[in-house]
């Protein structure tokens, strides 16, 4: 979504180029001096009309930094109108519940810390929580850090990090609606088979071991076709030199 909110940062209008004039449609081309003398496009054809849009008032003032900050504020708090109901539960919920944490803060029933709620660690009350925080249109199914920093704002629990990603990789919208920005598994190599006994080989080592005759690990030399196996007794503390001497 980088380059959406890039986006929002111009004003841009959408008209219908036609195929003819659009031959090389990169942008260095799209300069009006490059315009053929004979377009008839002299007047951009709008694919949607302008009263389908909503105007801003925010588009014609002149809004600072702190404004638009002020602004995503009352946003996130529009989100906390039916928090009510999730405190309300919240409430009912501590009432039986035998595993509080340590150095809350007890207000009208909720156990306080830090500023923060704290929400029992229960997943029906928090798939509420990240309905809230994540699912909500308002938010846009933020990922992991993003949704952790909306709802840290306002309650926590026990590995919430953990929790938010466990939830986050099982929404189905995420899934379905986000690029997916690592490269594809590859396909599987299959290992070729061997043309006759002992061309390939695995080694390995058993050990440490109860020491019986001096030796404390067995040396397993394994044949990656027929599966036979040489079990050489050895120590741990065998060198390379010697290893090599007792392979061959």
């Amino acid at each position: 979504m980088c380059w959406l909110e890039l986006l929002t940062h111009y004003y841009y209008k959408i008209h219908y180029q036609p195929g003819n004039q659009n031959c090389a449609a990169d942008a260095l081309s799209q300069r009006a001096e490059l315009q053929p003398p004979d377009s008839g496009d002299k007047k951009p054809m709008f694919l949607i009309p302008p009263e389908n849009f909503m105007e801003l008032v925010a588009c014609k003032a002149r809004m600072t930094q702190a404004d638009w900050e002020g602004l995503a504020e009352v946003f996130i708090a529009a989100l906390t109108v039916s928090d009510a109901d999730l405190l309300s539960a919240a409430q009912t919920l501590l009432v039986n519940w035998a595993d509080k944490p340590e150095g809350l803060v007890w207000e009208d029933g909720l156990g306080w810390k830090d500023r923060r709620i704290w929400i029992p660690e229960s997943d029906e009350l928090w798939v509420k929580v990240l309905g809230l925080y994540h699912d909500s249109p308002v938010t846009g199914h933020l990922g992991t850090s993003g949704t952790l920093e909306l709802v840290a704002r306002s309650y926590w629990r026990w590995n919430t990090m953990d929790w938010i990603a466990r939830y986050i990789q099982g929404c189905h919208i995420c899934w379905c609606m986000k690029h997916w920005n690592q490269h594809k598994l590859g396909k599987l190599q299959p290992i070729p088979t061997p043309d006759g006994p002992w061309q390939w080989i695995q080694l390995d080592f058993m050990g440490k071991l109860p020491k019986s005759d001096g030796f404390n690990t067995i040396y397993i030399v394994s044949n990656c076709l027929t599966k036979m196996a040489h079990f050489i007794p050895t120590t741990t503390d065998i060198s390379a030199p010697n290893l090599m001497r007792l392979h061959i």
